[in-house]
């Protein structure tokens, strides 16, 4: 029995942590004051309050700093870390509705369609700006590409 993962003796918050936990801190980039964030009980609530009025949140960063300075100083460091949390869908929530809730809407289609999508993708062009064209095109494949061709040379 004994040791496991090399850690020795050594306790540190790993085991501690939500399943999850670990991958969001790495998609921080690291950052220890998020991971601290995330694992607050008061978290998933702070996050659904600055989603409905994303004003508030100096607000909140100045409480959150008045009782722990170095977390806070840790997350100002790195505000898209921040920022990347917050945007994540909530832990047990319903994923439809977080995402309805910022305005995406989910499209089912048939394999035939999810096929003709992926050709548009295959070609080189983002996942986004192929279902876009595919749709907006009334699922004629030509037409979407000349669609996205057109966007690009817009954007260009």
């Amino acid at each position: 029995g004994g040791r496991r993962g090399g850690r020795g003796g050594r306790r540190g918050p790993a085991p501690d942590l939500a399943p999850g936990m670990m991958q969001a801190a790495s998609a921080a980039r690291e950052n220890q004051g998020i991971a601290i964030l995330r694992g607050m009980p008061e978290f998933e609530e702070m996050r659904r309050v600055v989603r409905a009025n994303p004003s508030i949140l100096p607000e909140i960063l100045q409480q959150l700093g008045a009782v722990n300075p170095d977390l806070l100083q840790s997350i100002q460091e790195d505000p898209a870390a921040l920022a990347a949390v917050l945007n994540e869908p909530e832990q047990g929530g319903d994923p439809e509705a977080d995402l309805r809730s910022r305005g995406v809407a989910r499209i089912n289609v048939t394999p035939e369609e999810n096929a003709a999508i992926k050709r548009l993708e295959a070609m080189g062009f983002p996942s986004a700006l192929a279902v876009e064209a595919f749709f907006a095109c009334d699922k004629n494949e030509d037409l979407a590409v000349n669609y996205i061709i057109q966007r690009l040379d817009e954007a260009a």
